[in-house]
């Protein structure tokens, strides 16, 4: 193995959804490649490159779908319901009669994807950029400078942390597997609920 190789396995992991770009720097840090192991600033490059090319890829998978999927009834349908959802979850606190304007559907995917922990990543923001009906270069835009500023915040981390990053890493996945219990208990909850008042 050298630091090519690495660097090229760096930028591909940063392609994968829930690792993305975010767990990618701390891995490209860490004690898995030993000796080639890179530097923060060169784990930072690599992986916001990848990062980058990623946001080209996602932004049109998830519109290119959402555009061909809405020909058929089922999927237009479900679409719409959620699109319906995320809307009344982001304007829940506010009185603008669940209405965005591009501003501020570009500022909410921006901060949802720039804070650096798993599941707010590209994939996600991607998703949600599809269901606010933002176009594929606004979604790109947003999506790259947001991706730029978590690498910068994860890359400072882990370098004021060199000697933690194994750590950072190992906090992380915790994080991730805690959201994803969550999201669990969460819908079973909701579920429960749900039954409750059909019940009555």
């Amino acid at each position: 193995m050298n630091t090519f190789l690495v660097c090229l396995i760096c930028c591909l992991i940063s392609f994968l959804p829930i690792i993305e770009l975010k767990g990618a720097i701390p891995i490209a840090m860490s004690n898995i490649f030993g000796e080639y192991a890179l530097s923060p600033s060169l784990a930072c490059l690599v992986c916001s490159i990848g990062g980058i090319l990623s946001c080209f890829f996602i932004a049109f998978l998830f519109l290119f779908l959402k555009k061909k999927l809405s020909k058929i009834k089922f999927f237009k349908i479900a679409f719409n319901k959620i699109d319906l959802f995320v809307l009344n979850w982001l304007t829940e606190n506010d009185d603008s009669n669940h209405s965005l304007s591009e501003a501020k559907k570009m500022r909410l995917v921006f901060f949802f994807c720039v804070i650096p922990l798993p599941l707010t990543g590209v994939w996600t923001a991607g998703a949600l950029c599809s269901c606010l009906n933002l176009s594929y270069l606004k979604s790109v835009l947003i999506l790259s400078l947001a991706n730029l500023i978590s690498a910068g915040i994860i890359a400072f981390l882990c370098f004021c942390f060199v000697d933690f990053v194994d750590l950072i890493l190992c906090v992380m996945l915790i994080i991730f597997l805690l959201q994803i219990l969550y999201k669990f208990i969460y819908y079973f909850i909701q579920k429960i609920n749900s039954k409750k008042i059909v019940k009555k």
